[in-house]
């Protein structure tokens, strides 16, 4: 999943993790990984906010 077009829209951006998490967990994963990639790290930082309130675990 590539979030960088969405990086400007944190309702965006929530909106699109939230539909990944949903896909992944209805196939059957046990994992997804979310890469947000290089740069200034805000983009990493939103993710890691909208996972850390959601109760998902990271590292």
């Amino acid at each position: 999943m590539d979030l960088h077009p969405l990086c400007r829209n944190n309702r965006d951006i929530e909106l699109a993790l939230r539909q990944f998490i949903f896909k992944a967990h209805q196939s059957g994963e046990l994992v997804a990984e979310i890469i947000p990639g290089k740069g200034t790290g805000q983009l990493r930082e939103r993710v890691l906010a909208f996972l850390g309130q959601n109760g998902c675990t990271t590292g």
